[in-house]
């Protein structure tokens, strides 16, 4: 996926499916974004932050070897991201890729 196609996606989502990482889980409160988290497996960090958001019903996750579609519907138990977010510049952020 090019740079311009992964901008569009992310402005067109409604739901991000991804990791955990603190990077992601920073650019996803960014852009005010709900997602889904599954960490990456041994990466203990992923897993904490994953784990910590989930207990505070800010976004839901489960293990790799736990999720399903039927998962993502937990996400409108919980506030997501939006609280983080602010006016936020798309051509600014995706740059770097």
């Amino acid at each position: 996926m090019q740079s311009e196609e992964l901008m569009q996606a992310v402005r067109q989502s409604a739901l991000i499916l991804c990791r955990s990482g603190y990077t992601t889980v920073m650019d996803l409160a960014k852009l005010g974004k709900k997602a889904f988290f599954i960490p990456t497996p041994g990466q203990y960090e992923q897993v904490h932050i994953a784990e910590r958001l989930d207990a505070q019903k800010v976004v839901p996750s489960c293990s790799q070897d736990d999720f399903s579609l039927e998962q993502l519907d937990r996400v409108n138990d919980y506030s997501g991201l939006a609280q983080f977010s602010s006016e936020v510049d798309f051509d600014s952020v995706f740059s770097i890729f």
